[in-house]
């Protein structure tokens, strides 16, 4: 809950609820809350929460990089750098972002700016002539991703050299054409990267799965699929209107099993009963795949007093998936 009503913005609310909560705060609440404050730009609560972070948690290097990135985000170079310092001074290290690749049964490895390569002259020029491509398409690279205090034509060139870009590059030319390309990362996949892999999509007329920290994405004919493949969209969308009708007094039929679709980190669908009161059973990995409109309207319509208005998420809308865990 306190992830979801951060992603609606309604940090306030969540913050409440974190500190009104009687057992004890965990490093999953806090970094929620952490989370939250990284996409909605909330500089003073991002210090409060990662100060409970780091009290909780003081040798986890990625709670001092997530308050770096919003404090870089916000252009307060001088608080990034203290933030760097005080890593070094705790010889904390942030862990290096990795893109893997497969190929003819072998895995090829990518980091930022790579250069190692064997194919490396030949990745460089199919990603020179990607960009342009994609440019003609529409893609605009979103310099907002680069935390570093530089200027904007260097912001694009560390921008095109991420090591996904170089591994997809790679795919394309070492592959026949119509292949999917397969990809795993160690870290989330940056906004631009996610754009960059849609349009990519559309132009080589690839498949594209990408699996990174949080979860798999499907790129194909120009967008981002886990939402056309699940259907969830219109799902959120037709709660919130049985929500709307019911706030207008008028009748919805009843449902016998209301359910809430849950998300697994394999993009795989799980029915879970909804009990009848609050709170209901989200999760991350579920949370983590709604935009903020759909999150808006989710969180109306799980405020409702009645079952009712989630009476959509019934079987009446099959997914032809099977439950990565039962």
């Amino acid at each position: 809950m306190v992830d979801l009503l951060g992603r609606a913005g309604r940090l306030n609310e969540a913050l409440n609820l974190v500190e009104d909560m009687s057992v004890e705060k965990d490093e999953g609440l806090w970094g929620a809350l952490l989370g939250a404050c990284r996409i909605h730009n909330r500089i003073e609560l991002a210090e409060k929460a990662a100060k409970s972070l780091l009290e909780l948690q003081s040798k986890n290097p990625g709670h001092y990089v997530l308050l770096s990135n919003i404090y870089a985000k916000a252009g307060r170079w001088e608080d990034v750098a203290k933030i760097r310092e005080l890593m070094t001074h705790r010889r904390l290290k942030k862990n290096p972002g990795w893109t893997w690749i497969e190929v003819d049964n072998k895995i090829h490895r990518f980091s930022v700016g790579d250069h190692t390569h064997g194919w490396s002259k030949e990745i460089y020029k199919m990603l020179e002539m990607l960009i342009e491509k994609l440019e003609l398409a529409g893609y605009v690279p979103d310099t907002n991703f680069v935390l570093h205090d530089v200027d904007e034509e260097l912001k694009q060139g560390m921008l095109y050299s991420h090591s996904e870009k170089l591994a997809i590059a790679f795919g394309l030319i070492s592959t026949p054409e119509g292949t999917p390309l397969r990809i795993t990362k160690n870290l989330r996949v940056c906004g631009d990267c996610h754009t960059f892999i849609k349009f990519v999509s559309s132009i080589a007329k690839r498949l594209i799965i990408v699996r990174d920290a949080n979860r798999f994405h499907h790129f194909e004919e120009g967008a981002c699929s886990l939402w056309g493949l699940l259907g969830l969209e219109a799902i959120i969308d037709d709660a919130h209107e049985n929500w709307e009708e019911e706030k207008k007094g008028k009748e919805i039929a009843n449902h016998s099993c209301p359910t809430l679709l849950s998300i697994s980190d394999a993009v795989a669908a799980t029915l879970l009963p909804l009990e009848t009161t609050p709170p209901y059973p989200l999760n991350s990995s579920f949370l983590g795949v709604f935009s903020n409109h759909h999150t808006h309207r989710l969180l109306a319509v799980l405020h409702s007093p009645s079952l009712n208005a989630i009476a959509v998420f019934d079987l009446r809308y099959p997914l032809p998936l099977t439950p990565l865990r039962q």
